[in-house]
């Protein structure tokens, strides 16, 4: 979060992830006060970015479903597909999200990393 606010990283933000944590009335760990706290920056251009990419076609959901990546949680990563310049990087305490980390970075250049 310190590094969004520095200016030295950029939230990518997903409009329907927006919704589903702006629903949570109690906060279950620190990863829900961060996304709450994305939420409250998010109208400064510099440090946010929306993903307004339309929902992916078959051969996306193919990849996806080889990698065998969380069915509920693949918003999260057409989000951090969203920008192609830099290394985006999911960080997750997940397992299942994790231990697709090297399939997903074979076939969309993102990784998906334990916080911290």
């Amino acid at each position: 979060m310190q590094t969004i606010q520095a200016g030295e990283r950029t939230a990518l933000i997903s409009t329907q992830l927006l919704q589903e944590y702006r629903q949570i009335l109690e906060s279950r760990n620190d990863f829900v006060n961060i996304v709450k706290a994305i939420c409250e920056i998010r109208s400064d251009p510099g440090k946010c970015v929306y993903n307004w990419r339309k929902p992916w076609g078959g051969a996306e959901r193919e990849r996806i479903r080889r990698c065998r990546f969380p069915r509920e949680d693949v918003r999260v990563l057409r989000t951090a597909v969203t920008v192609k310049s830099t290394q985006s990087i999911i960080y997750t305490e997940e397992q299942r999200m994790l231990v697709s980390d090297a399939c997903v970075h074979r076939n969309f250049r993102v990784h998906i990393r334990v916080p911290g």
